[in-house]
Order: C-alpha cells, then structure tokens, then sequence
C-alpha cells in the first residue's frame, strides 16, 4: 500500500501514486540476443542507498529527502528507500546526491541509468503547487571527498538530463495502474575527473527512489573464425574497430583480426578478418569452443588454414604432435625433400640374372656382351613400376679391369640392361659390379658411404685362352688381298673345329714427320665360316696393310 511508504504526507494531500523509472531495461534484455552487456558501476540493490547526501536550500523545504529501510516494490526488503514528499510550498529545491561512482575517465564516452521511482498523482490533490516528476543530472567528482563537501543550504550545481518517458504495465503490481519508464544515457566528456555523483532535485513532488543502477554498455568478448576480441566499451559513433587476438595455434590470414563494436554494445554481424589454424594445427571443437589442435602423431598439416591432418605419405611417419612434414623412414627419401605431400622412395633393389649372352659384335676373344633383367623394386614398392617417377639407370664397376678395357655405350648412365665390354685379356677372371640406380641418388652424397648402400649384383667372367691359325700367308693381286691358314691344333696336336674365323684387313700409313708407319687402322672385316680357310679382300687402295685372323665359337677337337 503507498500509505506505507508515504504515511503522513500522502493522507495530507490526498493523492494517488504512480511508479516511474529512468533505465534501459527493454532495451538491456533485447540486446542480450545480440550480445549486448553491461559493465556495472553502481547498482542500488547490491550498494544500498544509505551513503547517499541530502541537500536542502534554507527556508525552500519542510522534510526534503527522508531515507526509509526496506522496499517491497523491489522484492528486497534489505534496500533502502527515499522519499520526499514536500508539496504545496512554493520553490522547493531538496537534492539527492549519490555516492561517488568512480570510472576510468579515457573509456567513459557514454554512460547509462536505470531509475525507478514512485510519486503521486496530483490529478486529484487539493494541494497545490504539486509536481509529479523530479529533475535528473550528475556532477563530476574525483573523489568521494568532492561529494561530501557540498555545502549542505545551498543549491547543488550539476549538470541536467533530459530522460526519455515511456509506458509499459507494471508487473510488480496488481492493480491496473500504468508503469512509465524513462530513458536516459549519460554523455560524460573525457576530463581528468574520474567519476560522477548522480543528483536528483525535488522541485514540490511527493516521489519515492525505489531502485538506479548506472552502467557502460560493453560488445562481450566473443570468439569468431579462430579469432578472440576483448569485452570493448560500445562507442558514443555508429562503431569502433576493435583489434583482436587469433585464439591459441592460429595465426592471421590477413593482418590483425579486427570486428566493428557498435554503439549499441553488439558486434557488427559482418564477419571479421580471420585467423587460421597453424601449420600442424587443424581445427577441432573442445567444451563447445573452436580451437586448433595437433595433428596426432602419424599425421601432419603442411599450410595454415581450415583443412585436417592427414595420414602421412607412404613410407613415412611422424611421431610427435603438431607435425608439419611427416619424417622419411630409414633408408627412405623424398625425391624433392621439402614436399611433404610425396611419398619416400629407396634405392632400387639389385640388378637380375647377369649373364654373358654373346661374345661380342666381332666375337673376339678380348670382347663380351654382359646382360641383365631389371631389379625386382625400382624404389617404389611397386613391382610393376606403374607410374613410377623413379627414372631408373645403371653403372658398372670392374676389378682387375686395366685402362684398355672399355664399356659400351658407357660405365654410367646405362639406360639399357645390357653393355659390351672391350679391351679384355685371354685367360683372365674379371670381377662385374652392376649398380641400380634411380632419382634418390640425386639427393644423396656420391660418396664411397652412400655408395656401399646401393643394390648391385656381382658376376664374375674368365676369359678363354688364345687360339691362333696357323701358317697365315697373303697373296695380293690388283687392288685385292687374299688370306690363307691352317686350322688351330690343340695340344694333342689334333684340329680344334672352329666355327667361324673373323678376318680384319687394316692399312697402315706412314708418318712423315716421325718417318715411320703409324698405328693400324681397321679397314675391313669378315666372318668366315669354320669349314674354310680363306677370304678375299677386294677393291684396296695401293698402301700396306696388316691382316689377321681370330677365332670363336671354339667346340673342341
């Protein structure tokens, strides 16, 4: 009952009640879905309203503002109420000063306040002057000390506020009598007084001060595309552009993360400049929150971005957390080693099956053709070497092997699976080392190490011993030569049946400055058959020639 607030001062006018309030409620509990929060600076419920002052000017009041213990309108008995209730005397001036409410003067463009407050009707009061409405305003302070010395007879001098009025019905109440709020916000100017007293002057009302709660409008601290943003004060402008940090494991896409603080304590609905997880760092939800975590072992991220970890390329692994590139297996290697993307490749296995499978073009003794199959693994682990990049080659090796002997097309490079070997010497064992090779050598150091590493195959070859015709005579005749022998005896001085008998005619020239006959030079060659014992060589030039005749193919006596 308003009796119980006001029980002398009502009866005496005789008028009803109404209940104000100066605040942002509707607005506070809208802006929630938005995101919107206070940064409280004084709220009566948990403060009080017993440090507030009262000030009254001389001879203008007769009870000015009286501190009453316990509201109920407020559903808090604890909270103290004041009231004043001086009408029907002219020039009332009784001010309400609150205590010192301190902020920090650089981030205190705008402040806001809910009032809510009660007083009586003057519809029908008898008594006059009657008001029905009290004057707002704040003071700046530095301290709670510049509130208390205001002198206690004299008019306060603040600065005023214009509030804003509204109608909505009063749910504390259940009567059917409309509930007004009010509207205000504060624009304090940046100066070096760190807070403000609220003021509230009684110009002939009978008004109650039931609840104030002043607070700062902040866009909450919120977490957007990997990127955190501090709890920002809302701007007096449209928005303020606040710098924000990328969240553990993150890092910028596109310089600072920054989202736009509205002046109604929401963040911009654009999305803001993102962060994105690290290298080795995929994003993932922990407690309802996006973060970046690691990769797990067996599994990398090379690049920044939204992607996940992956499965480590094949013949690699990692065995640690937040891996960027997954680690080759021993003896594995990449062919570009900084593509973490690729698999790891070895060397090839050892060359197959060396053989001799036929003496030489010409077939003579000092000449082999050394033949093998590809390895088994090229490197790639696939036997059928389907679409491998490995490139593969071979070289060759030789022990007892002196400066004559020679390889066709070459010792290294051999892209073929077979070489001739010239130069070699009768009745000598030469030793054969066939490398495999492929790109990993590349990557690698050609040393004496890295090369005992390598796949090979050994075969060792002894060379027959020399068999020579005999009684080798020449015949010419014009512009030809004719070669004449006997068949090769064994050492039981029987023929050795010989299946063929390769013959080469070369021309010697003769030096003029050494004045002697230079080295031979092939001319021509023929292969004979076994069963003969002669071969012509015509159309010559006029010169010296030096002939011989070899043997192959040697089938025994």
């Amino acid at each position: 009952m308003v009796e119980s607030y006001f029980p002398q001062r009502l009866l005496e006018t005789g008028g009803k009640f109404r209940k104000f309030e100066l605040s942002f409620l509707l607005i506070f509990y809208f802006s929630r879905v938005a995101f919107c929060e206070r940064e409280v600076l004084f709220d009566s419920t948990e403060s009080g309203l017993n440090q507030w002052s009262t000030r009254s000017v001389l001879g203008r009041s007769k009870s000015g503002w009286v501190c009453v213990n316990g509201n109920p309108m407020i559903n808090s008995p604890e909270s103290t109420l004041y009231y004043s209730c001086d009408v029907g005397i002219d020039g009332v001036q009784n001010f309400l000063v609150s205590p010192f409410i301190g902020f920090q003067p650089e981030r205190a463009d705008i402040l806001y306040c809910d009032i809510t407050y009660t007083v009586t009707s003057c519809d029908e009061s008898k008594v006059r002057p009657c008001k029905e409405n009290i004057q707002l305003g704040y003071l700046e302070a530095s301290s709670q000390k510049d509130v208390t010395l205001l002198p206690l007879n004299k008019a306060v001098d603040y600065t005023t506020i214009k509030p804003e009025l509204r109608d909505e019905a009063d749910p504390l109440s259940d009567s059917q009598q409309k509930r007004e709020i009010k509207t205000t916000q504060f624009f304090v100017p940046r100066t070096s007084r760190s807070g403000i007293a609220l003021v509230f002057e009684d110009n002939g009302a009978c008004v109650g001060i039931n609840a104030i709660q002043v607070y700062q409008k902040v866009c909450p601290e919120i977490e957007e595309n990997f990127a955190l943003f501090p709890k920002s004060l809302a701007p007096v402008l449209p928005f303020e552009t606040v710098a924000g940090n990328c969240v553990a494991n993150a890092e910028a896409s596109g310089g600072t993360p920054r989202k736009q603080c509205l002046s109604g304590g929401m963040w911009d609905t654009e999305k803001s400049t993102s962060c994105q997880c690290k290298p080795g760092f995929s994003p993932g939800t922990l407690s309802n929150t996006k973060q970046c975590q690691a990769c797990a072992p067996g599994s990398f991220k090379a690049q920044s971005g939204d992607g996940s970890c992956q499965i480590c390329p094949k013949n690699s692994n990692s065995r640690v957390t937040g891996a960027t590139i997954c680690e080759c297996d021993p003896a594995r290697f990449r062919l570009v080693p900084d593509d973490p993307y690729s698999q790891c490749y070895s060397n090839p296995s050892a060359p197959r099956n060396v053989r001799v499978v036929t003496e030489s073009q010409e077939n003579q003794i000092d000449s082999i053709k050394l033949s093998w199959n590809a390895p088994f693994n090229d490197g790639s682990d696939n036997p059928q070497y389907t679409g491998s990049p490995l490139d593969l080659w071979y070289s060759v090796d030789c022990k007892n092997c002196d400066s004559k002997v020679k390889f066709q097309p070459s010792a290294d490079g051999i892209r073929t699976t077979y070489l001739v070997v010239t130069g070699l010497q009768p009745e000598t064992t030469y030793h054969f080392r066939i490398f495999s090779h492929n790109r990993v050598d590349t990557i690698q150091s050609p040393t004496s190490l890295f090369r005992s590493k390598l796949s090979f195959a050994d075969f060792n070859y002894t060379t027959p011993a020399a068999v020579f015709v005999r009684n080798l005579r020449v015949s010419t005749s014009d512009g030809s030569i004719t070669a004449h022998w006997l068949a090769p005896i064994g050492k039981d001085e029987k023929p050795i049946n010989v299946s063929h008998y390769y013959v080469r005619v070369r021309k010697r020239l003769l030096d003029t400055s050494e004045k002697s006959m230079s080295m031979p030079l092939a001319l021509r060659s023929q292969k004979v058959p076994g069963n003969r014992s002669s071969v012509e060589f015509a159309g010559l030039d006029a010169a010296e020639y030096l002939v011989d005749v070899s043997t192959s193919g040697l089938n025994g006596p």
